[in-house]
């Protein structure tokens, strides 16, 4: 591994790199870029002056909503955890909002180190086909996580089952709405999309593809994964809907939890001429105040909220995975979590299990 330089880290870092995180000591602060040169300086054991050990490079969106902020507080811990056991690894985490961003500080970071490897969580996978396939064309093994990029080979990729969420929540609507269905009834929904990501498209396309053909899509929202969004959304929706409207519609199809509750919260202000028959609700995360909601919004509303389990969690798992190809002993490829779907029924038994309990050590 080639040295790195304290004089070109500081000169690159006054140039704008963004490096966010808590990150390795001698990896640049984004706020505090001559300290980071002058422990660089003293450091002599590290890996990137010593040329021996394995640097890894991480680039993850920005802490945009609770599900990514709780991934990133994780793969730190993760990651800190890895540092501390062994004296021959060390990382740099960068984070940032846009895709084109993203691009850059790929750019700039290959530039600056040597990687070993790469862990990329893409702000979207299609804007960033360019910079994945440069990571590969300098000799970096380079491991993608949550949004896949299209048409793309990476060493290794891992992310929850985007694919059997959308078929999951239609395989409950299906059986749900089972009678209705089998007497020739339409079952008209909403749809709560997260973003225009690779991952949206699949939680919607295999939704598409396992739903009953009886069951309409109405209209689709982009909530960009925001609580606040969604509300909104549903707030302007139910005011400026004829009383038919909002009544014919009977189930939400929402890709996040942090949509959902934002939902559930416009639901339980609405005070318009219309009744609300929406009797399901399913949401993506397993979030510990969506399972909470489950039964008073039943007996409130008569709402079934689901979900279905994609945690934060997930991104220590591809931590191992990067940090054993590193050693030589991970699995290429694609790797899926899978996907449970959690209802009132099967909550309690959730809230036992690994997962959860790491995830809410609390309770």
């Amino acid at each position: 591994m080639k040295k790195i330089l304290a004089v070109l880290l500081c000169t690159m870092m006054v140039l704008g790199l963004v490096a966010c995180g808590n990150s390795a000591p001698e990896t640049p602060a984004e706020t505090e870029a001559p300290a980071a040169e002058e422990e660089t300086s003293e450091k002599e054991d590290t890996p990137e002056e010593s040329g021996e050990g394995m640097l890894l490079g991480v680039f993850m969106p920005s802490a945009d909503h609770g599900f990514t902020a709780e991934s990133i507080e994780q793969a730190i811990g993760a990651l800190d955890e890895v540092k501390a056991s062994r004296d021959d690894f060390d990382y740099v985490l960068y984070n940032t909002e846009e895709a084109s961003e993203q691009t850059n500080q790929i750019a700039t970071a290959l530039d600056m180190y040597e990687f070993d490897a790469v862990m990329l969580w893409p702000i979207d996978g299609a804007p960033l086909y360019n910079a994945a396939q440069s990571i590969l064309d300098a000799g970096v093994t380079l491991v993608v996580y949550d949004r896949l990029i299209p048409d793309f080979e990476p060493t290794a990729e891992m992310c929850g089952d985007n694919t059997a969420i959308g078929k999951n929540t239609a395989q409950y609507m299906n059986e749900y709405f089972a009678e209705e269905l089998g007497a020739g009834e339409t079952i008209s929904i909403l749809e709560f999309q997260g973003d225009t990501s690779e991952a949206t498209a699949e939680r919607t396309n295999s939704f598409m593809a396992a739903k009953d053909d009886k069951i309409e899509v109405v209209q689709s929202f982009v909530t960009n994964w925001s609580r606040e969004t969604a509300f909104n959304d549903m707030t302007n929706w139910l005011a400026n809907s004829s009383k038919e409207d909002i009544e014919k519609i009977s189930a939400l199809y929402i890709h996040d939890d942090e949509p959902l509750l934002g939902i559930l919260d416009a639901i339980a202000q609405y005070d318009g001429p219309a009744t609300v028959n929406i009797k399901v609700v399913s949401g993506v995360g397993a979030q510990k105040d969506v399972l909470d909601a489950m039964q008073p919004t039943l007996d409130e509303y008569g709402i079934s909220v689901v979900t279905n389990t994609f945690a934060p969690g997930m991104i220590r798992q591809c931590v191992d995975l990067t940090v054993g190809i590193m050693d030589g002993s991970g699995e290429s490829g694609l790797h899926y979590v899978p996907v449970e779907t959690i209802t009132l029924e099967n909550a309690d038994e959730y809230r036992q299990s690994d997962e959860y309990k790491y995830r809410y050590p609390e309770g």
